[in-house]
């Protein structure tokens, strides 16, 4: 028997939990807002050569910029919507208007985000086409250390449950980190909650490091599979990894003979592709804390 923990009104769902040392730190508050109110261009109607003009005549920051006569208004407008205290979510807004989605800067602020609101996840289905999610692994970070935790449905009847649970996740969420989460992830979780008349609630803000690793790294890899970044760029090397591929048909087979063994290496590739995510983040936010 797995050595996962059912919860109470859980009766289909197995739970695993692990603690994983890990130090991540993000960009200093004061340094990423010192670079982010110097973009003058978050400003509607102002673009590059404008900005060059606006810097020659002394307007170095937004801040500067609430004295202009034509645009003070909107600078000061822009700076009241972000607030004194710089809202997340208001200014992951104004980012998300101006800069593409691979943007590293988009990264850095993630900084302005409690760290224990940030929560990695990823998904094990049956398919790829609003398929039965069977596996649902999260992580979060605290000060020092990744918390690993794996909702498993012991049977097909408990994606519902794994659903649930996920949502009460996003609650206490202000931020998603994910690979491929927008298309794939995130997607199929919103059709599988609407299958049982289930919503999710909405985080604003989302990094989907697919879109970082492309721009970081085209032209430089093979692919962009997450087990490729693994090898060349995080150093991790996987000692009899059961391949993504064979993950349903493993499931699949614990289905029909009942015994735990398929199982555990679905279990251990899972692991290791959240903490995986969590590395990646660190090794962009090298990069990230320099666009910062």
């Amino acid at each position: 028997m797995l050595a996962g923990v059912q919860e109470p009104g859980f009766p289909d769902t197995l739970t695993f939990e692990s603690e994983t040392p890990f130090d991540l730190r993000f960009p200093a508050v004061d340094h990423l807002q010192a670079g982010v109110v110097r973009m003058l261009h978050l400003l509607y109607g102002i673009g590059a050569c404008r900005s060059e003009q606006l810097r020659r005549q002394g307007y170095e920051t937004l801040i500067d910029l609430t004295a202009h006569p034509q645009w003070g208004d909107g600078a000061r407008a822009l700076l009241e919507t972000w607030g004194s205290d710089w809202d997340a979510e208001a200014v992951f807004r104004t980012l998300r208007t101006w800069l593409p989605a691979s943007d590293p800067l988009l990264l850095a602020a993630l900084g302005l985000v409690p760290r224990e609101r940030i929560l990695f996840f990823d998904l094990e289905t049956l398919g790829l086409s609003n398929a039965p999610i069977f596996l649902i692994a999260t992580a979060r970070l605290t000060d020092r250390s990744l918390l690993v935790r794996q909702d498993l449905a012991t049977s097909l009847a408990g994606e519902r449950s794994l659903l649930i649970r996920f949502g009460r996740e996003l609650e206490k969420a202000a931020a998603l980190v994910s690979y491929n989460g927008k298309a794939f992830d995130w997607t199929l979780l919103r059709e599988r909650s609407a299958y049982y008349s289930q919503s999710l609630s909405p985080v604003e803000i989302h990094a989907d490091l697919l879109y970082h690793v492309r721009r970081r790294f085209a032209g430089l890899l093979p692919d962009v599979h997450l087990g490729t970044i693994e090898e060349n760029v995080l150093g991790v090397r996987r000692a009899n990894d059961l391949p993504s591929s064979l993950v349903p048909s493993f499931y699949s087979m614990y289905l029909e003979t009942g015994s735990p063994a398929p199982l555990r290496p679905i279990l251990a590739h899972t692991r290791q592709d959240i903490e995986s995510l969590a590395l990646l983040l660190r090794a962009l936010l090298g990069e990230a804390t320099d666009a910062a």
